[in-house]
């Protein structure tokens, strides 16, 4: 039976484990980075910092924050703290295509009110459109749920955890039909490290070219670290590459156009 003092030393043991996976090098050169803030400030600041590190290790960082957001962080800290990142204010004829060419969409700071705007098709600011857009496009989205959790702690400090359930589940309804848009949530501190394990799985997903897939090529590509590969819809696929497939949990996905 765990005492106060053994779960006392769980909870300093496991945050000495994240903060050594935190400072773990991670390459993050070859991806683009869009991350969108919203006028919240619980998070912030763990946010900024997960986003520098981000920046360290190699990611080209394109942020987008919301007017409230760029009033509570001010254009001048984010250029200090993010020096190398591309800030974008405002809609204009390249932010479609700043979008597409994102290989992941963060939410740092995700406030109730975006949360509950997403999961109604609401978008009447930028960042709601860059969020409608990624669904969309079946972009990769990853949002901190701390701001628009009522029951994160920073919440409970602030005398602000005494929701009626009604209320509380409502908000937990809109996280759910955000997770059925195929977008994920972590906490704040876990982004880094959630970032770049989503960038990395993409990596496990590759083009076949040829005008036939074969057995060789399916064990070539699992040798790799594929987990997906994906196959011209004007391809051969032998009997034998679909059994070799099979019998490595390889998925294989006719790709269209």
């Amino acid at each position: 039976m765990y005492t106060d003092v053994d779960s006392l030393i769980k909870i300093v043991i496991d945050e000495v484990i994240r903060q050594l996976k935190f400072f773990e090098e991670k390459d993050m050169s070859s991806y683009a980075i869009m991350a969108v803030f919203t006028g919240g400030r619980t998070g912030l600041e763990e946010a900024l910092k997960q986003l520098k590190y981000m920046e360290t290790n190699g990611a080209q960082l394109t942020i987008v924050p919301s007017r409230n957001a760029l009033r509570i962080i001010g254009e001048e800290r984010l250029k200090k703290e993010i020096p190398g990142a591309k800030l974008i204010y405002e809609y204009t004829e390249s932010i479609l295509q700043e979008t597409k060419n994102a290989d992941i969409i963060l939410f740092p700071v995700l406030t109730q009110n975006t949360l509950a705007k997403i999961a109604l098709g609401i978008c009447d600011t930028l960042p709601l459109q860059i969020a409608s857009w990624g669904i969309m496009m079946g972009k990769k989205m990853l949002a901190a749920r701390n701001a628009a959790d009522p029951g994160d702690s920073r919440k409970m400090e602030l005398g602000l955890g005494r929701a009626p359930k009604v209320y509380r589940d409502q908000i937990y309804g809109y996280f759910d039909r955000l997770k059925e848009f195929e977008i994920h949530f972590c906490d704040v501190r876990e982004m880094l490290d959630k970032t770049h394990q989503m960038l990395e799985n993409k990596r496990k997903t590759t083009l076949h070219n040829g005008h036939a897939l074969t057995h060789k090529d399916v064990i070539t590509y699992t040798s790799s670290g594929v987990k997906e590969i994906l196959i011209r819809k004007d391809s051969i696929i032998t009997p034998l590459a679909v059994e070799t497939a099979e019998k490595n949990q390889i998925i294989l996905t006719r790709k269209e156009g």
